[in-house]
């Protein structure tokens, strides 16, 4: 995306910041909302993906300085492997996550799965 904006084209800027948002930012917030109630517990729920949400949003706030910082250092390449330490972090976050969907809750989904006939639209 950096090549892209750095091109400085009207429409690959626009078609950059489209994809980056509409693709990337989407993704990430498609995702929290089922997987947020999973890492905590119900009575620590609410505090805990709120405490998540402020501390992300209190290194973020400094996220425009330090690419600044590294782009001019490092040029394009900077900002980039910043992102893609970002990238990294959450990747390990998302590996590391426990799985809460266990035999219970199985159970009453494969009930349900086996009393509901098979229907075909002709």
């Amino acid at each position: 995306m950096f090549l892209l904006v750095n091109t400085g084209l009207f429409i690959a800027i626009i078609i950059t910041i489209v994809i980056s948002y509409a693709v990337c930012q989407n993704s990430l917030a498609g995702a929290q909302g089922p997987w947020f109630p999973e890492l905590f517990q119900a009575k620590t729920r609410a505090s805990g993906a709120s405490l998540a949400y402020q501390i992300s949003a209190m290194v973020s706030g400094f996220t425009p300085f330090i690419t600044t910082l590294l782009f001019v250092s490092f040029g394009w390449m900077g900002p980039a492997l910043l992102f893609g330490a970002y990238a990294l972090i959450g990747l390990w976050a998302a590996v590391a996550t426990r799985e809460t969907w266990g035999k219970r809750e199985r159970e009453p989904a494969d009930e349900a799965t086996k009393s509901t006939p098979n229907t075909v639209n002709a």
